[in-house]
Formats: C-alpha cells, sequence, structure tokens
C-alpha cells in the first residue's frame, strides 16, 4: 500500500474563526443570547471539562446547571457551530487530488475528541475526501500523534509500503511522524505576522474571540486566494480596513432610510464590491462616476473666481503646476497658446503675482473666458441630467460614500445640487483631514476620528487600498443609453451598472 495521510484541523480543514477556543463563545451565545450569567457558567464548565470523547466530555453537563437544555441538545449545538466554522483549505484541495490520482490511498488524521463519523461527514461536505477514505481519530484508537502513538499503531495496521504524512503542527505532524519512519510534509496555515499580532491582542479584550474570529477570516481568505502577496495584502490590510467601513454605511443607510449608497469613482469601487457581497436589503447601491475634474465645470458655470479657489488645496494657487491647474479645466499650454494667444512665463505659481495673472488669464480673458463659460454651461446640462439617471437629484435619498480627506467632491457635488433646488447630500468618508470642508457644503461623517487615520498614508490608501479598474472620469456624454461617463482618450471601458 501507497498511503498518503493528512492532518485534519488546520491543514485540511480550516475554521472561519481562526481558533478552536473560538468556536465556545460562539456556542455560549447561541445558547444564551440574553444571559450572561449562563454563558459565562457554560464557558467555565466546558473549558474544565475533561474526556478522551465527546459523550465523555458532555456526561457531565448534567449535574452543571445548563438549564434550559438537554445534554444531547447541548451536543448537537455544539456539533453544528464545528460545522458551520469548518471549511476546507483552498490549497490542499490539489494536493489530496494530485496523490490519489497517483494511487495513492488517503486517510485522514487527528488528535481529536470528535468522531470519526462527524469529521467524515464535513471532509465529505467540502470535496476533501471520498467516501472510501477512513478518518482516523485519537479518541477511536487509543492512541494519539503527539507521542508518536497513532502513527504506530497505523502502521502496525496497515503495514503500507510508502507513506507520507502532511500537517501543520511541526511536533506532532513533524517531528513525531518522522520519528516513527514516516515522511512528513509541514503544511503552512500558520498565522501571518500582523494576523499574529491581532490574535496576541485579542486576548486583552473581554470579548476578544470576536477579534479572534475577524483574523481567522482574514486566513482563511488569504489562503483561498492561495497565499499570494496579492491575497496576503486584500486579507489583511484591505478588508480590515475597509470591511467595519462599508458594514457601518449599510446600517446607517438603513437607520437613514436611504434610497441609494452612492460608491464614488474611483476610490469607492473596492467598497462597493464589499457591499454588494453583503447583499444589503432596502438599499440600492451604485457606482458614481464623478471626479474634481469631470465637475469643476459645472460647478464653474457661473464663472466664479471664488468658487476655483474654494476647490484648491489651501484656497491658494501657490505652489501649483500651471499644467495641473489647466488640465483641471481640460485644457493645455498649447492649446492656450494656439487658440486663444494666452502663455503663462512660469511653470510653478510661486508669488501672488502670478496668481493673480493666472486667475486673469482664466476669469477675465476676452475670448477664452467666454468660450470656457460655455463649455461650462453644456457641462451642467449634462452633469444635472447625469445626476438625475443616477439618484443623486429627485425624490431618492442618497448617502455618498468616499475614502474622505477634504471634501472637495462633496462641496463641488452639493453647490450643483443646491443650485437647482435639491437638497444637499450627505457623505460617509473613511477618514478627513484636519482642516475638512464644513458642513455648509454638505453634511459628512467620517468612520475613524479625525487624526486616527493617518492621512499621510494617502498615496498608499488610494492607489492601493483603492486601487480601480476604472479610469478618471473626465466629463460626460448623452448617447442611446442616457448619460454616460467619460474617460480619457483610449481608456474606455464596459460601464458598471446599478445594483439593487
Amino acid at each position: 500500500m501507497r498511503l498518503a495521510t493528512f492532518d485534519i484541523f488546520d491543514t485540511v480543514l480550516l475554521r472561519k474563526c481562526g481558533n478552536p477556543e473560538v468556536v465556545l463563545p460562539i456556542l455560549a451565545q447561541r445558547l444564551y443570547p440574553k444571559d450572561r450569567y449562563r454563558r459565562e457558567a457554560f464557558l467555565i464548565w466546558r473549558h474544565t471539562v475533561k474526556g478522551e470523547t465527546f459523550e465523555a466530555m458532555y456526561a457531565s453537563a448534567i449535574g452543571a446547571g445548563l438549564d434550559g437544555y438537554s445534554t444531547d441538545e447541548l451536543m448537537q449545538m455544539e456539533l453544528k457551530v464545528e460545522a458551520e466554522m469548518l471549511m476546507a483549505n483552498p490549497m490542499m484541495q490539489d494536493k489530496i487530488n494530485d496523490y490519489r490520482s497517483k494511487g495513492y490511498v488517503i486517510k485522514f488524521v487527528s488528535d481529536m475528541y470528535l468522531s470519526s463519523s462527524f469529521l467524515k461527514e464535513i471532509l465529505l461536505r467540502e470535496n476533501c475526501a471520498e467516501a472510501t477514505d477512513e478518518v482516523i481519530v485519537s479518541c477511536e484508537w487509543s492512541a494519539r500523534k503527539d507521542n508518536g502513538g497513532l502513527f504506530r499503531k497505523i502502521r502496525g495496521t496497515y503495514h503500507p509500503e510508502t507513506w507520507i504524512h502532511h500537517g501543520d503542527n511541526k511536533r506532532s505532524d513533524v517531528k513525531m511522524a518522522r520519528k516513527n519512519g514516516v515522511n512528513a510534509r509541514w503544511i503552512d496555515t500558520t498565522y501571518t505576522p500582523i494576523e499574529a499580532r491581532l490574535m496576541s491582542q485579542a486576548r486583552s479584550f473581554r470579548n476578544g474571540w470576536q477579534l479572534k474570529w475577524l483574523v481567522g477570516i482574514s486566513r482563511m481568505a488569504r489562503l483561498r486566494g492561495l497565499n499570494t502577496p496579492e491575497a496576503v495584502f486584500a486579507a489583511d490590510y484591505v478588508a480590515p480596513t475597509y470591511l467595519p467601513f462599508v458594514i457601518d454605511i449599510i446600517k446607517e443607510a438603513k437607520e437613514q432610510h436611504i434610497d441609494y449608497l452612492q460608491f464614488l469613482s474611483r476610490d469607492g469601487y473596492i467598497m462597493l464590491e464589499m457591499a454588494k457581497a453583503l447583499d444589503p436589503d432596502n438599499v440600492k447601491l451604485n457606482y458614481l462616476f464623478v471626479s474634481r475634474r469631470s465637475l469643476i465645470q459645472a460647478y464653474l458655470s457661473e464663472m466664479e473666481e471664488q468658487g476655483f479657489l474654494d476647490i484648491i488645496d489651501k484656497h491658494s494657487l501657490l505652489r501649483k503646476r500651471v499644467d495641473d491647474l489647466l488640465w483641471l479645466f481640460q485644457t493645455t499650454r498649447m492649446e492656450m497658446r494656439q487658440r486663444f494667444g494666452i502663455e503663462f512665463n512660469y511653470d510653478k505659481v510661486t508669488t501672488q503675482v502670478q496668481s493673480d495673472d493666472f486667475l486673469q488669464k482664466i476669469f477675465h480673458h476676452p475670448t477664452f473666458t467666454p468660450w470656457l463659460k460655455e463649455q461650462c454651461g453644456q457641462a451642467l446640462l449634462l452633469a444635472l441630467d447625469y445626476f438625475r439617471q443616477e439618484g443623486i437629484l429627485g425624490s431618492s435619498r442618497s448617502l455618498m460614500v468616499d475614502v474622505g480627506w477634504l471634501g472637495t467632491s462633496r462641496l463641488m457635488l452639493n453647490r450643483i445640487v443646491k443650485a437647482q433646488g435639491s437638497l444637499q447630500v450627505p457623505t460617509y468618508y473613511l477618514g478627513v483631514r484636519a482642516d475638512v470642508l464644513p458642513r455648509c457644503y454638505g453634511d459628512y461623517k467620517p468612520y475613524f476620528p479625525m487624526g486616527q487615520l493617518d492621512t499621510t498614508a494617502t498615496a498608499v490608501i488610494e492607489s492601493y487600498f483603492s486601487a480601480s479598474p476604472y479610469p478618471t472620469t473626465v466629463g460626460y456624454k448623452r448617447n442611446t443609453d442616457g448619460v454616460t461617463p467619460l474617460f480619457p482618450e483610449g481608456e474606455a471601458i464596459k460601464i458598471l451598472t446599478r445594483c439593487g
């Protein structure tokens, strides 16, 4: 016989809750959701009870004061929670199938008090085992891996010619297997440094099992992504930062009777995908294609110089590059020179004289300014039609969702809709700067209190945490499908359809 054996827990099967100790608080919460006294009594009893088998452990339940449930009901509830928490390690399924295709006999081995029949059922459910595979557990074989006894019993029973064992425990699955002549392969399902740090911190919290559960979910997601660098980044950094924020957004929307959650491009893309996965009721999810560049012409339809300064960082042109400022107006130095005869003899605005010169050429030029005003008027009509189409204007209630920082998009969009007699649209931010634009430009709420989220991390959060397949929106166009966003030339792509 050519034999391939696999440890079960943290090798073939992983707990969503990350840690076996977390199963019991989850169970206690379900047994006594409104009775902390009974929850604590159950946990103390369950943590201290001893027994080689599951049935032996629960034999003392009758005298433990766990009223409200029979012993059998308690056992079935624990098995139900265990079954819910267990999922296949996706990195092991192909490995098992590979051994099977090469003619190896597959067996699953565990130092465990749960029965082989229960574990077999889970392994079958998760497509890890076949009906003919044997599950060997210490409580039924009266021997354990961690002292080598179970390996010796298996060898004495089956006399394999070749035997390869796989497991995550360096002592039980590797050292003791090799000590008993088994070719052992270590399976790495350990926590990453950040996951391990959170697991350690969880011990200092009264309900730290909830944090451990979240860490377990991160590990599961990471391994389902085959533990690639991208999967590690998404599971350990992006999801823990954004997912609580998105959950709170949905809660806020329900409490405020919001019709549309408007996830602003491009930073809102990942948040939208998380919200879609949560599948909330009674609120529609929408990806709103907006940017400073797509809104500025509609926003400046009255050609107000101060309005332009209001959306510039620090409300000043000083230290701003001329090319970047012209980019907002969707023009260039060359076009300004060739079409309107306007020259800028400086690359960066470094003095007040240069600032005044730039504003004069934009807002008070005899040919460029009337042309720009006409463009702004057309842009306003398109933007308003787009806002109506997306539920921003009209009787529906919207809540915008964005990473945050300053609030320029909130200012621009709300000035546009307010001028039409509509209510301003509130915004929920991940975080804000100390100089965030005030509430007069629309209500806002930050998830992280000001200062808790370091805004020096803006580039990382916007470029990596909020990576999006969509380029910057530069404007809008009308076609047979309604009003759709415009992207930089050569970057037109399929548009998201509204969810909900």
